[in-house]
């Protein structure tokens, strides 16, 4: 219910009957300017995004005292992950906006110009309505299933239990 309460990484199964295969999702408390350089919780969890295969960014769209801009919320996050390792920036990514049964027109706007700037997929959900739950399921089953494409493709190994990460901002 508020922002940066998850202070240390939580990992769950997801999986559904009729849903394919379960996968590990690990949600990650939000990152800050400077968290690659160690500022609030840096490097502590940045180290569990290197083990995820996809990256999902989730966004707050509600109105908050202190909310600025969506976009930049979002470029926060990518100049921390560079800035951390390079390659964490390459990974599949996928960006979403939260309780988007409170949203702000204006922070949906400018997350949804963001995510398409990047050639990124967007979509919205809420906890409280469960809207958009499940076509956030399909789109992590289909960036995992492409990623583990790539992984053998290229003679990776990428182990079964690697995780997906829900990145706050």
């Amino acid at each position: 219910d508020y922002p940066f309460t998850t202070l240390t990484p939580q990992l769950g199964v997801v999986g559904s009957p009729g849903w394919g295969d379960p996968f590990v999702l690990a949600d990650l408390p939000g990152l800050i300017a400077g968290a690659a350089a160690g500022a609030g919780l840096g490097t502590r969890f940045l180290r569990h995004a290197e083990r995820c295969r996809v990256l999902v960014h989730l966004v707050e769209l509600s109105a908050l005292d202190e909310a600025g801009d969506a976009a930049e919320d979002l470029a926060t996050v990518e100049r921390e992950l560079e800035a951390f390792d390079p390659e964490l920036a390459r990974r599949p990514r996928l960006v979403v906006g939260s309780k988007a049964d409170a949203a702000v027109e204006e922070r949906r706007r400018q997350l949804r110009a963001a995510a398409e700037e990047r050639g990124l997929r967007y979509l919205e959900i809420s906890s409280a309505t469960r809207s958009g739950l499940d076509a956030l399921q399909v789109e992590i089953r289909r960036l995992l299933a492409e990623a583990r494409a790539a992984e053998e493709a290229a003679g990776g190994e990428g182990g079964d239990d690697e995780p997906l990460v829900g990145a706050e901002s």
